[in-house]
């Protein structure tokens, strides 16, 4: 994320969120939503919502996806960590 004027970056470093990257989103390629297959969560529909808007797919590979699809669930997830630390 961009400074802001509050010389702070967000940052996601890819190495600690990728479980495996051979594996799916939905089988738990990222270590912080485990296996999205066993649960419907907001966090999933979030995913699903990214993967639709960038014409991909959660059930690819990590490493298939495109790299926007990084920046794109990064973002999410830190958004969704604002939310939970409010």
């Amino acid at each position: 994320m961009e400074c802001n004027g509050l010389d702070v970056r967000l940052e996601v470093d890819p190495a600690l969120i990728v479980e495996d990257p051979t594996r799916a989103v939905l089988d738990g390629a990222l270590r912080w939503y485990g296996d999205l297959r066993k649960k419907m969560s907001f966090a999933r529909g979030e995913l699903e919502s990214i993967a639709q808007h960038y014409q991909t797919s959660l059930e690819l590979p990590w490493q298939e996806l495109p790299e926007r699809m990084f920046s794109a669930c990064s973002m999410c997830f830190i958004g969704w960590l604002m939310r939970a630390i409010r």
